[in-house]
């Protein structure tokens, strides 16, 4: 686990007074933040879009930009449908923290044929851009990572969009979509990462592949990867892959080796199962989904407490501010945290157990945070990121059963874990100690607080190694 403590952490201790004027005209500038809905009129009428902007968003700064086209389901005229399917509901969740501003341009043409529903040379796609244009003159965006992604009709029209505007994209994210392999050759300049589900019976697997394969051909940059154990719905796990949204970042370094995928998605168990039956002296017995359920129900009740507890070794981590190097020491973590629900179901086409748990008050607690730079330091005190204090978390493991020795054992294949916001906090270091010029107690802590929140993804991950362990 790495947590990033921001490029605002350092700053502000950095230039203090500076940033902090800045953070005083945007207040004084009330700039909205979050979902914003926009209409963009042209000769054929009104068309409702909707505009994400990041919390942070200051027009001192370039910020990327993603133009999200989506799927056949969501045509028509309630741009809110934004939120329910494809990339919406992932930036919604992520709202406090998501770092790109968002265009949600909605197809109207209900009745057309699907796949061309944002092809370049349609209403919609010409449409798309020309929305795309009005945000840009209204927010400060860097072209240099301009990011067009689309699921479904939207992936083939991410496809058709980029190829016709080759020098206006820094990177095209497709998800089950495709399109000619023709349109390879206009985008050799761009790189392009087309996800697709290994079970889409919508969209073959073939059509992204052979994209790629003619990117590549044609001595471009292209990724396929194919999501395993998904369908033709793969956005509900790739739009959740957080190395996605670090390359997207930074869209001219090379892909990320790797693209880890989350279990299916979390499904919150029903009501505790009551036994109705106990079979005892059995010499074998095959379980089917409901004698696992009930197996589960109690499992719970037999993981002693000091199996979610433990620790986490020294997390190190540097930055350069303002020509200023800074190193950060993360050290004496502890985690810990209860377990009070189990669920399992049988995952028979991946041959899997789908295994639920529900956690409770899971803290990570950071006994000592060290910053240092030159001529400048601060050493906090223990500050704690509490998980599910209000209500249980869901994580959800994909398991695979195997026999050893006489023994049924479980191999532990993917994980999804989220952090709600709605139940996660971070608590201010017990304590601050700095040196140096601009170096206050009071900007050290809340650039610790804040760096923390926006490791949300971090956390997850963290969550994520620690819990199947004790499986």
């Amino acid at each position: 686990m790495v947590f990033r403590v921001t490029f605002w952490l350092f700053a502000a201790v950095a230039c203090g007074p500076i940033f902090a004027a800045d953070a005083s005209v945007a207040a004084a500038k009330k700039l909205p933040q979050g979902f914003i809905e926009r209409v963009h009129r042209d000769e054929s009428g009104e068309h409702r879009y909707l505009v994400f902007v990041p919390a942070r968003y200051s027009a001192k700064t370039d910020w990327p930009v993603i133009l999200y086209l989506h799927g056949a389901s969501e045509r028509g005229t309630d741009e809110r449908r934004h939120l329910r399917v494809g990339l919406g509901p992932f930036v919604k969740e992520q709202a406090r923290t998501f770092p790109f501003l968002v265009v949600f341009p909605q197809s109207e043409d209900v009745g057309g044929r699907a796949r061309a529903g944002w092809d370049a040379d349609s209403a919609d796609g010409r449409r798309a851009l020309a929305i795309l244009d009005a945000v840009e003159r209204e927010y400060r965006v860097d072209p240099r990572r301009r990011i067009i992604t689309g699921w479904s009709m939207g992936g083939y029209g991410a496809w058709s969009l980029a190829a016709a505007h080759p020098d206006r994209f820094a990177a095209v994210v497709t998800i089950s979509g495709g399109g000619d392999p023709a349109l390879a050759e206009r985008l050799k300049a761009v790189p392009v990462w087309a996800f697709h589900g290994e079970d889409d019976a919508a969209v073959p697997p073939s059509e992204s592949r052979a994209l790629i394969d003619a990117v590549k051909e044609a001595g471009g940059r292209g990724r396929f990867t194919l999501v395993p154990r998904n369908d033709h719905e793969a956005w509900k796990h790739v739009y959740g892959v957080p190395s996605l949204y670090d390359w997207l970042r930074r869209p001219a370094t090379p892909f990320p080796a790797e693209a880890p995928f989350l279990a299916a998605p979390v499904i919150q168990p029903d009501e505790p199962f009551v036994p109705a039956v106990e079979v005892s002296g059995a010499l074998a017995v095959r379980l089917g989904s409901e004698a696992l359920k009930a197996l589960a129900s109690t499992a719970h009740e037999l993981v002693e407490p000091e199996m979610l507890t433990g620790s986490i070794p020294d997390i190190y981590d540097t930055t350069v501010t303002s020509g200023r190097p800074f190193n950060v020491c993360f050290t004496c973590i502890r985690y810990g945290g209860r377990l009070v629900r189990t669920d399992a179901r049988c995952q028979t086409k991946r041959g899997c157990l789908n295994v639920v748990v529900g956690l409770r008050d899971m803290r990570l607690t950071i006994g000592r945070t060290y910053v240092t730079g030159k001529g400048r330091s601060a050493v906090a005190g223990p500050m704690s990121i509490v998980i599910g204090s209000q209500r249980p978390v869901w994580l959800g493991m994909d398991l695979k059963p195997y026999v050893k020795d006489g023994r049924v054992r479980l191999k532990h294949v993917a994980t999804q874990f989220r952090v709600p916001p709605d139940d996660f906090y971070v608590t201010p270091p017990a304590g601050v100690s700095t040196r140096g010029w601009f170096m206050t107690r009071k900007r050290v802590s809340s650039g610790l607080v804040e760096g923390l929140y926006d490791s949300r993804d971090r956390i997850e991950r963290e969550v994520s190694t620690v819990v199947p362990t004790f499986v």
